[in-house]
């Protein structure tokens, strides 16, 4: 039996719920979406995936996994 791992470049849609504790930052309004994502992401107590809707993806990259390597030192 073989392993491979297929990496995808997709396109779509994902709607998140994501809970926080504490206040949002002064500047919060200011800031740009990437960085009200990136500080919800830091500042999260959990996230709720509500909906997926993946219009495209393409396999980027292809490899075999090999679970008889080990590591030698």
């Amino acid at each position: 039996m073989k392993t491979f791992r297929i990496t995808y470049e997709l396109k779509g849609v994902r709607i998140i719920d994501v809970v926080t504790k504490g206040q949002l930052p002064d500047n919060w309004e200011s800031l740009k979406t990437e960085e009200q994502d990136e500080w919800l992401y830091e500042h999260q107590e959990y996230s709720v995936l509500k909906t997926e809707d993946i219009d495209y993806g393409k396999a980027q990259s292809i490899i075999e996994l090999r679970r008889d390597l080990r590591v030698v030192s």
